[in-house]
């Protein structure tokens, strides 16, 4: 039994291993109807159209409609799919010149996230219920926090008096942490509404410091900042297509989607992506994500500590 799951996981990893191929060339002379040279191929040599051109029917009618956003093709599903079942495997292919198979990356981002802001639209995300729920829960949090705090400050008082110099300083350091929890709060509020663009933003520093992190990998050495780029492009495509999922099985459950996929299960996705990509080990793919993850966390939450700075300058200047 234990032989018959190795062979058959050897199987799976030699399929997702194998670049997908062509269909083989129709050595039938065939007449362009475009141009008229005649050719004997799958497409014309001199203007690219398919040898096999018929009537406009419903069928490819569709089909030329949706040629419009790029989706003529079975190009998008293929992607998908392969996302799904060997990401990084198909990342690497595009990489190193196998584009033609695949949809490219930033048009794939876009269809993905209109496929998902659709669904969450019909699965009734972000109704009233929803928002009166998280509002209230917000609520409570940080109701929560300034009774500790209110606490913490009757503790402190009966024990001693503090001279004014020290009550300002503290005065100062609770308006910046309410500056900041505030801008934290308006980002939350916007990347649940915008969760494509969330990610991709955090993919994007993810790039700067994967260029690093898994630069000396076995499999794909040397990457450059561009590749990086496409590469968390079509990561963020794969999260994006698991949240629809996602999305699809809370509404059926629940009374409203959240679209919060668990960051574990996040987590877990990138490292197997990781995995394929480059080539580590297991244990060693799972410690250099979570550096990546230590240091984008990092980076993210330093940005919003110089924003909060920023913007409390440039209000003391203006007024």
């Amino acid at each position: 039994m234990l032989k018959k799951i190795k062979q058959l996981f050897h199987r799976i990893v030699v399929w997702q291993q194998t670049p997908r191929k062509h269909k083989p060339n129709d050595d039938t002379e065939t007449v362009c109807l475009n141009c008229g040279e005649t050719f004997a191929s799958n497409y014309c040599p001199y203007c690219g159209q398919s040898r096999i051109t018929t009537r406009i029917t419903p069928g490819n009618g569709l089909k030329i409609f949706l040629d419009t956003w790029g989706l003529g093709t079975n190009s998008y599903t293929r992607t998908v799919c392969d996302l799904l079942t060997r990401p990084g495997y198909m990342i690497s292919d595009f990489l190193k010149g196998r584009r033609r198979p695949y949809f490219p990356p930033f048009k794939t981002l876009l269809v993905t996230g209109s496929i998902l802001a659709i669904t969450f639209a019909i699965c009734g995300g972000f109704n009233e219920e929803a928002e009166r729920d998280y509002q209230k829960s917000k609520q409570v949090f940080k109701s929560d926090i300034t009774s500790n705090e209110e606490k913490e400050a009757k503790k402190d008082a009966s024990l001693k008096e503090t001279d004014p110099e020290t009550e300002e300083m503290k005065k100062k350091i609770n308006d910046a942490f309410d500056k900041f929890d505030l801008y934290f709060n308006n980002y939350d509020d916007w990347a649940r509404r915008n969760i494509i663009l969330n990610q991709m933003i955090v993919h994007i520093v993810f790039a700067f410091f994967a260029l690093f992190i898994f630069r000396k990998s076995p499999r794909y050495p040397n990457m450059n900042l561009a590749e990086n780029i496409i590469t968390q492009v079509y990561f963020c495509c794969q999260l994006g297509v698991l949240t629809t999922f996602y999305v699809i099985y809370e509404g059926l459950t629940k009374s409203y989607p959240t679209a919060d996929l668990s960051d574990t299960l996040t987590f877990l996705v990138l490292a197997y992506d990781y995995k394929q990509l480059h080539g580590f080990g297991v244990i060693r793919t799972l410690w250099k994500t979570a550096l990546l993850y230590l240091f984008t966390l990092s980076t993210l939450v330093i940005l919003m500590i110089l924003t909060i700075v920023f913007v409390g300058v440039f209000a003391a200047i203006l007024g």
